[in-house]
């Protein structure tokens, strides 16, 4: 939660001062959730697997098996409905919209992530 609250309080500064429209915020924060499961993640988890099954093959049905084992068992236990409010918190919706928008994202999210 601290890392969260030391990027929005840089977010709120330079947003007074460059005035960035939710539009943009948007696709900011699409591509950012798009790098989530990145070439970044897929080389860690690729080292991490040689090291343990030397001479075995990675590729990326391996990969997909290595992911889907942990998404089962946190998918009950992760906080859909906090990382939603977290994600929309930048585009500073009003409160009536919020209540509208928080619920249908947080129910795409739980079909989509883990």
């Amino acid at each position: 939660m601290r890392h969260y609250k030391h990027f929005f309080r840089y977010f709120r500064r330079y947003q007074g001062k460059e005035r960035t429209g939710r539009g943009n915020i948007v696709r900011a924060l699409w591509n950012r959730l798009r790098m989530i499961d990145g070439e970044d993640n897929v080389i860690a988890i690729k080292h991490l697997y040689e090291a343990r099954n030397p001479g075995q093959r990675f590729d990326r049905a391996t990969y997909k098996q290595i992911r889907r084992g942990p998404r089962a068992a946190i998918r009950r236990h992760f906080p859909h409905r906090m990382c939603v409010r977290m994600l929309l918190r930048p585009l500073q919706l009003g409160h009536h919209a919020h209540h509208i928008v928080t619920p249908l994202v947080e129910a795409f999210c739980r079909r989509v992530v883990p």
